[in-house]
């Protein structure tokens, strides 16, 4: 029967094949699993060993019991040159050599109003955040097929489609192209647009004093899961202050 830890291993193989085809890399692959994750005999494993062999790559078997060593102590001595029992200790101070920890910073520091006599220094964390799909880009099937040294002009060498905009006068659309940089914003007002510049639009700006007014409390309990489904943010003390 096939097994979980093999099909794991596939997979990984053909991605770092993928990933290093095209270089001369140091190909490894560190799989963390126990004695039971494959059966002994496993047609598979085997195959995978071959085409680990026929690639130049090594796999670290990293076991979570130590005392179970299932088929995988066998597969280390039997093939050394591409299998190799790394302990479990081993390897977690390998990779925290590799992780960074990250201080997530507030997006905006501002007193909480209690009420009008307890302002409390806090900060907003985005604890989720929306993420869309990437938008599907246009091919062009002409430029897919055409040659590198006969590609269509507009359209890059991989099929994409190149678009370019270009900006003329409204009285004169056939005239000179009119440069970014002498271009400003126009908001439509009736039938004609009123321009603004840079500087009307600094000096129109909205500002206030940032606050965050508290108007009550509601159990955890009636907050339901529909509302974490789009951007969730948490308020929390100031980071260093110990009154907060």
């Amino acid at each position: 029967a096939t097994s979980d830890a093999v099909n794991g291993l596939i997979v990984a193989i053909d991605l770092l094949l993928r990933q290093t085809q095209n270089g001369n890399y140091k190909r490894t692959i560190n799989l963390l699993t126990d004695g039971n994750s494959a059966t002994a005999g496993d047609p598979d494993l085997f195959e995978c060993v071959k085409q680990l062999e026929k690639i130049g790559a090594r796999l670290l078997i990293s076991l979570v019991d130590s005392h179970d060593t299932g088929p995988w102590w066998a597969l280390a001595n039997t093939c050394s040159a591409q299998a190799e029992l790394l302990p479990a200790t081993t390897l977690e101070r390998q990779v925290s050599r590799c992780v960074v920890p990250v201080l997530q910073r507030c997006k905006v520091r501002l007193p909480l109003e209690i009420s009008p006599n307890l302002h409390i220094q806090v900060g907003i964390y985005t604890r989720t955040i929306r993420v869309a799909f990437p938008t599907l880009k246009r091919k062009s099937r002409l430029g897919k097929d055409t040659p590198l040294d006969a590609a269509v002009p507009g359209e890059s060498k991989n099929g994409g489609v190149v678009v370019e905009r270009t900006f003329h006068l409204a009285d004169d659309p056939d005239g000179e192209e009119v440069k970014k940089e002498d271009s400003i914003k126009g908001h439509k007002y009736g039938c004609s647009i009123v321009p603004m510049s840079e500087y009307d639009e600094a000096a129109l700006m909205y500002t206030c004093e940032r606050s965050l007014t508290a108007l009550g409390f509601a159990p955890a309990g009636s907050i339901g899961p529909e509302h974490n489904l789009r951007q969730v943010e948490a308020v929390a003390a100031d980071r260093g202050d110990a009154w907060a």
